[in-house]
């Protein structure tokens, strides 16, 4: 190989080596490139900045985007962002009573959330309009007065068609179930031992995790929760 060629080969080299270190530093600079897609993130909100004091997890975002989560200004606040850096709190004030779990927001801005009657073994599910403030209603319950069940769990979800799927306990059995509908339509209830985390899709059908140990199936019931299949 005559110096030439091993000269060219060299400034080849060092080239390559040069590309490669600006390649990096421009990655270290910019959104994560995944399957030649760019993600960037942006903060909706966050804890201890002021009006609120904290922000809980399982957020929710439907497809324009616009996220709902809950959060705390002194009591249990339920909100929807439909813009960066801005979000508007559905009941100014908020609640004594604790709003846990998913607050899953349909495409007509319809947010399901799970509160707890404070001090009480007793729950409700509520759902909030995310287009008008201080506007919701009660679509399952187990207190006096929206006396449906015996309790109701954490984690329900709501597909587009304000259909929600959730976790609750029966009345008189006492038997976990899973169940949809509402209390102004009528429940689809089935039994099935600890459900966790339901989700409804838009055409009526519902997966669930039956059970809470490693073997547990995944289930995938037909409306009306009939005909399950073991996914």
């Amino acid at each position: 190989m005559s110096v030439k060629q091993i000269v060219t080969l060299s400034l080849l080299f060092l080239a390559l080596l040069s590309l490669l270190f600006a390649t990096r530093k421009s990655l270290a600079q910019t959104p994560t490139i995944i399957s030649s897609k760019f993600y960037k993130f942006d903060v909706i909100a966050a804890s201890n900045e002021a009006p609120l004091t904290s922000v809980f997890a399982a957020p929710s975002i439907n497809d324009s985007g616009f996220v709902s989560f809950v959060g705390r200004t002194g009591g249990s606040n339920v909100f929807i962002s439909k813009a960066l850096g801005a979000y508007t709190n559905l009941n100014p004030g908020g609640v004594v009573n604790p709003y846990a779990g998913n607050c899953q927001i349909t495409n007509s801005n319809q947010i399901v959330i799970h509160e707890t009657i404070l001090g009480m073994n007793q729950f409700l599910l509520r759902v909030y309009d995310g287009n008008a403030l201080t506007t919701s209603v009660v679509i399952a319950g187990s207190t006096p007065a929206f006396n449906d069940f015996a309790a109701i769990r954490v984690n329900p979800s709501i597909n587009n068609n304000g259909l929600p799927a959730f976790s609750a306990t029966a009345k008189v059995t006492l038997q976990t179930q899973l169940v949809t509908g509402t209390r102004t339509t009528s429940f689809s209830q089935v039994n099935l031992s600890h459900p966790l985390k339901p989700m409804i899709a838009d055409d009526g059908r519902v997966v669930v995790r039956a059970g809470n140990t490693i073997t547990s199936p995944i289930l995938l019931y037909q409306p009306n929760l009939t005909a399950p299949v073991t996914i």
